[in-house]
């Protein structure tokens, strides 16, 4: 289910605390379909993003990027 496209919230990805300044902000739509599709245990503040609402920019090399196990919701 990863990488469905940017209308869902399946692509979540976690971005390390060292590259998290290379991010633009969170946009309000980007927030709600984290909450929507995820637990709220599964989010960590700061480093869950959406892997289809990231720039990628030079200054991100080098970085490795965590990609959650499972599926946000057993329905999907």
């Amino acid at each position: 289910m990863y990488g469905e496209g940017c209308n869902t919230g399946f692509d979540h990805v976690k971005i390390p605390a060292a590259f998290q300044h290379t991010l633009t902000k969170m946009n309000e739509t980007e927030s709600m379909m984290l909450e929507q599709y995820w637990e709220e245990e599964d989010l960590t503040e700061g480093a869950s993003r959406l892997a289809s609402q990231i720039r990628v920019v030079r200054e991100m090399e080098g970085m490795t990027v965590y990609i959650p196990d499972g599926l946000a919701d057993d329905d999907y």
